[in-house]
């Protein structure tokens, strides 16, 4: 008969073999998407020579307003970019590392406070959670990976800790250096310390709390409260990153009832991510700003999951737990405070976790509660990890370079203007430009309403010397947002090619009164008058 501790050692090994078997196949893949901007043409990650600067900077490069503060993120890019010249197989290594990691700091935390067959399937869950693609197979996903990594090992910590006696000096600097690194590493586990609150006070304790136990949860707020402030004085605001195109200009209150209107889909991805997409955008995935019937409809599921713990809390406590950090970790994507995306898969990284310890206490509670059952009840798990496994090494396939993903993504959603101007993206560069050209204008007519589509409609136009096909499409960017300097540039450029010079005149006055660029668009503005002041 084996031991406890031979008994969670067998099951940390599954655990971590899982994931190394789940996360292995992107090994040989390039870099995608976002890893094109963040790591590949941003000469920050390239050198080590002022690694220090990374802490004073924001983690976006070339954005006209400063975008997010992930300092921790940028340094190790710049490292792995040191180690292996850029080669992708060692960021692709490296996320390998962060994803055993994390599915090894879950089932860690959990052992700290249920049974080693609900912590093991609970992990496995994890391990085995399709929704995790993309934050593996796709590079700049490192971050969701190692800030849970490295938060889940600090709640671990701090419960295992918290249940034999009150922790030590060096004991709660450790909990909290963990802490520190993880809000570094990515600002979302900003919401662990109410992760932290929130097992207090619904899970039993162990023994009478001290005052060193309150040192900790005390701490955990400083950490939180100095990282803000460090955040903001880098970026010079609380904001996040660009909004999604539909959430662009939108009040909070259209917000809150855009975010509600997205319960369901979110709810999908976490219990049965079947279908899965680089990117939710309209009119693929609808936007609803204004209240209706759906929203009716849709909150019947965070009504459902509070009156859930308010029933659990005292026969499930457990469960209860699982479910309110479910909700914490899901705030950060909520669209109130820091305005984001609509609806992203790396965002749902931390909240399956908790999603996936529910899971693992209804099976197991199954078995326990009604015997008879339990043998359903550990084949319904076997399921669930089989499909769960053959879902994510098919859809790690999707992301072995960008043109595997997006014209998966054209496949899978052709209603999203997005998945149309991704590919259009990537037949321009291709220098397929027809077919570029037709795309943008598909993704268009689906949502005329993003500036950013016209915009580069525009652009890849101008960049070939079409001008007259190239005003149009910049004029009514301009027309919907401003500032656009890239649309004000060329829609001058190609006015200026094409003897509009009132309007280069025009254009370039408008854009000098947004103080971006001024010297540029000042020199385009003396050559327009230059040109209307000689007699024709």
């Amino acid at each position: 008969m084996s031991t406890p501790a031979r008994s969670d050692r067998a099951a940390l090994t599954g655990v971590l073999v899982l994931a190394v078997l789940l996360a292995l196949p992107a090994l040989g893949h390039g870099f995608t998407y976002d890893d094109r901007w963040i790591i590949v043409e941003n000469p920050r990650v390239h050198s080590l020579t002022e690694w220090w600067r990374v802490f004073v900077e924001p983690y976006w490069p070339n954005r006209r307003d400063p975008s997010l503060y992930r300092p921790l993120t940028t340094l190790g890019f710049a490292v792995q970019w040191a180690l292996g010249g850029g080669a992708p197989w060692v960021f692709h290594l490296i996320s390998l590392g962060a994803y055993v990691a994390a599915c090894g700091a879950l089932w860690y935390a959990l052992r700290a406070i249920a049974s080693t067959d609900v912590a093991l399937l609970g992990a496995l869950l994890f391990a085995a959670h399709p929704v995790h693609v993309e934050a593996v197979a796709n590079v700049v996903g490192q971050s969701e990976l190692i800030a849970a990594a490295l938060g889940l090992a600090a709640l671990g910590r701090w419960w295992r800790v918290r249940a034999v006696a009150a922790p030590s000096t060096v004991q709660i600097v450790g909990i909290l250096a963990l802490f520190a690194a993880a809000v570094l590493v990515k600002e979302h586990l900003v919401v662990l310390p109410a992760i932290a609150l929130a097992a207090e006070w619904v899970l039993p304790a162990s023994r009478p709390r001290e005052r060193n136990d309150r040192v900790v949860l005390i701490g955990f707020a400083v950490v939180a409260g100095a990282f803000v402030a460090l955040r903001t004085g880098v970026l010079g605001s609380l904001g996040g990153d660009v909004p999604h195109p539909a959430l662009m200009r939108r009040s909070l209150a259209e917000r809150q009832w855009i975010t509600l209107a997205l319960w369901p889909e979110k709810l999908r991805l976490l219990l049965w991510p079947s279908r899965l997409l680089p990117d939710y955008s309209p009119p693929d995935l609808p936007v609803r700003a204004a209240a209706s019937a759906f929203h009716a409809v849709a909150a019947v599921i965070p009504i459902s999951v509070i009156g859930l713990i308010a029933g659990s809390r005292r026969r499930a406590p457990l469960l209860a737990f699982s479910l309110i950090a479910t909700l914490l970790a899901l705030a950060p994507s909520s669209n109130g405070v820091v305005v984001t995306s609509l609806v992203a898969e790396r965002a749902l990284f931390l909240p399956s976790a908790f999603v996936c310890l529910a899971f693992a206490l209804g099976l197991h509670g199954v078995g326990r509660r009604w015997p008879r059952y339990a043998m359903i009840a550990r084949m319904g798990a076997i399921v669930l990890l089989a499909l769960g496994s053959w879902r994510s090494i098919r859809r790690t396939a999707d992301w072995r370079d960008d043109a595997t993903l997006f014209a998966r993504y054209r496949e899978d959603a052709p209603r999203s203007f997005r998945a149309h101007a991704m590919w259009s993206g990537w037949l321009y560069d291709a220098r397929r430009f027809d077919e570029a050209d037709a795309e943008m204008q598909t993704a268009i007519a689906l949502y005329p309403e993003y500036a950013g589509s016209w915009e580069r409609l525009g652009l890849q136009r101008a960049t070939r010397g079409h001008c007259d096909a190239a005003l149009p499409p910049l004029r009514e960017a301009l027309q919907r947002e401003r500032p656009r300097t890239f649309a004000s540039l060329a829609r001058i450029d190609c006015a200026l090619a094409t003897a509009r010079f009132a309007e280069a005149r025009d254009e370039a006055t408008a854009a000098i009164a947004s103080g971006i660029a001024v010297d540029r668009f000042a020199a385009r503005r003396d050559s327009a008058l230059r040109a209307l002041a000689v007699p024709r």
